[in-house]
């Protein structure tokens, strides 16, 4: 019993042991596309992250591993950032499709049809992910303001709403009542929203909205 035991043990020492190493192989190989966002923006106003420090998420790649990484999120390239082991940024060798970030829960995704400034790989944030999805997305750019002798460089930021309808494509909405039954088209729906006295500027009574607009 105890032989059959140390076996087991082993074989899930070796087994953990294997995962670690691909995951570090996953980031060390990075190394070779090193990004220097932090000295590259040092001279700019505002902030290029979603947040200054590095979060762990599970990250899913268009070769459908997902692991769980420290990342940042650079929305000014619109590019995620993973942790090097000396806390360097350093880009991921495969393309990443969604991350998630564990303690937030917050939801990241790219895939959707190219709208404005957007492309199929940039990211949105999925504020709802039922039938029809609702998507969050902030642009982030950097300007510059001319004084008398100065030039500073600002980040500047426009926030922008979608509703994904069966068609896959970007409807853009803004985060309120009209623009967003206007969209869904169902009479039924203004009724709920009085009903329940929704306030649909609210990403949350939005989530509603849509999580009964499914059950129709």
């Amino acid at each position: 019993m105890k032989t059959i035991k140390g076996i087991l043990i082993g074989l899930m020492l070796c087994f953990t042991a294997n995962s670690y190493g691909q995951v570090y192989s996953t980031v060390n190989s990075a190394s070779k596309n090193a990004i220097n966002s932090k000295e590259s923006l040092a001279e700019v106003e505002g902030e290029a992250y979603l947040n200054k420090d590095f979060q762990k998420a599970f990250v899913r790649f268009a070769n459908s591993q997902t692991s769980l990484y420290e990342i940042k999120y650079d929305q000014v390239a619109d590019e995620v950032v993973v942790k090097g082991d000396k806390e360097q940024e350093l880009a991921f060798n495969e393309t990443v499709l969604e991350f998630k970030f564990q303690d937030s829960k917050r939801v990241f995704r790219n895939g959707f049809s190219p709208e404005g400034k957007s492309t199929e790989r940039s990211f949105y944030e999925v504020l709802f992910d039922g039938k029809v999805k609702y998507l969050k997305k902030i642009h982030k750019s950097i300007i510059e303001a001319k004084g008398y002798n100065t030039v500073t460089r600002k980040i500047l930021e426009d926030v922008k709403y979608y509703i994904v309808l069966a068609d896959s494509k970007l409807q853009p909405v803004k985060n309120n009542e009209k623009s967003i039954l206007a969209v869904l088209a169902k009479p039924e729906l203004s009724a709920y929203v009085k009903t329940n006295k929704l306030n649909l500027k609210n990403d949350e009574d939005v989530a509603k909205l849509l999580a009964y607009n499914d059950s129709l």
